[in-house]
């Protein structure tokens, strides 16, 4: 079952694992090429039994192979993607909590202008 995400730490929490799924991926990658290589070796070399059994073999760890590269790419486009969209989440909070800063300030200098009117009324 899929987290819950509930604050944007969270999300660049879950974003950064990404890389990490990547990077073991990647791992794997290098283990299927290694099988690969042993499992073409153990085969034999030049006879007909050799050159049929690379046939099949080969085809099979080739589609094992791109199904690595394509997770790995995806994972680490995920998270790279992920990065991106926090940076712009992280600028429009900075944004947010200026405006609110300088609504704030607006508001109470309209305040203590409005007092110094009615002060000034008083007097007359």
């Amino acid at each position: 079952m899929a987290e819950e995400i509930k604050t944007a730490e969270d999300l660049k929490r879950l974003f950064g694992n990404y890389h990490g799924i990547a990077d073991l991926v990647d791992k794997v990658s290098h283990e299927i090429d290694h099988i690969n290589q042993l499992n073409l070796t153990a085969g034999g070399q030049n006879d007909d039994t050799a050159k049929a059994y690379k046939k099949v073999a080969g085809v099979g760890t080739q589609v094992l192979t791109d199904l690595a590269k394509t997770l790995r790419d995806m994972t680490a486009s995920t998270g790279e993607g992920g990065q991106d969209a926090m940076k712009i989440f992280d600028a429009a909070k900075a944004d947010a909590e200026h405006f609110a800063t300088s609504w704030d300030k607006m508001v109470d200098e309209a305040k203590k202008a409005q007092k110094g009117e009615h002060k000034g009324d008083h007097k007359g």
